[in-house]
């Protein structure tokens, strides 16, 4: 291996393309560790720094497997590996040309084949595609709407064949009063290619219809939807996931709001259910005796009928059901509350006939003792 000095510059009659010679020409401003070359060294001893005389098999190089290196200020700049890939930034070049940096290109760029960012790209000027745009997944926008004719309600659209247009003004194109029927569109198998749903605006009132080419409508907000309605709020604490307001005059007045907490706040609420439980009064409804609903607490920990509280954690509560069985211990406690006042009332007469007794007998007791008296005093005037 032999050092060559580090104020030369070297060069090689080869037949690498433009760009590449640009490059290879950027980075031989340095310090080489070259392989030496017995013929070449007979015709040219040294490489000399404005130019040099070179034969056919004259070359800057290895001969063996290792790579070929390219240094400035002691420091790797440049690598060839032994398989052809050169780095720049890189110790393992994986590809043709391999950069670990920022790449600035003056002029024109241009690729014979595809392109591939695996991150973002930024166009600072213009971007001329002279094929096809397929946009795969994500969103396009376009900022700002490049359409001068468009008004300050107007709107860019994608048109059936996926060209995009001057929609017009916005109430009127994309909120229509009637659904124009048109054709769906088909990929190359025939299938129909599903696309986003038509609003639609009728008097006072707005709505999203399905349609053949718009199945099983879904609105998300914030969140590509996976319900008929799914919201997905940041966790800013200040925005509620849903609120309702009616205007009262000038100021709102809340309807129903739904925190970032899960609370939610309503006027009131209401609950339809098939059945109520009437059913509790009926002559045939088996009221549980007390001294078994006090075997059932004991054993259990709970009212018959009502979930527990290992339950309501896990599945939470029905607030109709909730309601239903509220009202059925209360009409159950009801039944009981007459049951116990009827034997209170049946007490209650027994104890008057007692005490009817009680004072008849102390009238007959009082009338003894007069009697006794009136005996005593007839006795003594004897």
């Amino acid at each position: 291996m032999e050092m060559i000095s580090t104020n030369r510059v070297f060069a090689t009659h080869t037949h690498t393309s433009l760009p590449t010679v640009k490059l290879i020409a950027f980075v031989l401003f340095a310090a080489i560790s070259l392989s030496s070359n017995t013929a070449f060294s007979q015709v040219n001893p040294e490489w000399k720094t404005h130019g040099n005389t070179a034969d056919s098999s004259a070359f800057i190089g290895t001969t063996n497997d290792a790579c070929l290196r390219f240094r400035s200020n002691n420091i790797e700049r440049v690598r060839i590996s032994h398989d052809g890939n050169m780095g720049i930034g890189t110790l393992h070049p994986v590809e043709k040309l391999h950069v670990n940096g920022r790449v600035r290109i003056d002029s024109v760029f241009m690729a014979n084949d595809n392109v591939l960012f695996n991150k973002s790209a930024r166009v600072e000027k213009d971007l001329d595609v002279y094929g096809n745009l397929t946009l795969h997944q994500g969103s396009l926008k376009l900022k700002p709407l490049i359409d001068t004719s468009l008004n300050e309600n107007g709107l860019l659209m994608i048109d059936q064949n996926g060209d995009v247009v001057n929609g017009g003004d916005l109430k009127s194109k994309f909120y229509a009063t009637e659904v124009e029927m048109v054709h769906c569109l088909t990929d190359i198998y025939g299938n129909i290619s599903y696309s986003a749903p038509d609003w639609q605006r009728d008097p006072q009132r707005m709505f999203i219809l399905n349609s053949k080419c718009k199945p099983d409508v879904k609105l998300g907000v914030g969140i590509k939807p996976e319900a008929k309605l799914h919201i997905r709020t940041s966790n800013n604490f200040d925005t509620h996931s849903l609120l309702i307001e009616k205007m009262n005059g000038q100021n709102p007045y809340k309807l129903l709001q739904l925190d970032n907490d899960g609370l939610l706040r309503a006027r009131e609420i209401k609950v339809d259910l098939a059945a109520w439980p009437d059913y509790v009064f009926k002559k045939d409804y088996p009221l549980m005796p007390l001294n078994e609903v006090k075997a059932f607490i004991v054993a259990n920990g709970h009212l018959p009928n009502v979930p527990s509280a290992i339950e309501i954690e896990t599945e939470g509560v029905n607030l109709g059901e909730a309601a239903k069985t509220s009202m059925e211990k209360i009409e159950e406690l009801t039944l009981y509350l007459l049951e116990i006042n009827e034997k209170v009332e049946n007490q209650e007469e027994v104890l008057n006939e007692q005490q009817k007794l009680l004072e008849a007998q102390q009238e007959t007791i009082r009338l003894q003792q007069e009697l006794i008296l009136e005996l005593k005093q007839l006795t003594n005037k004897k």
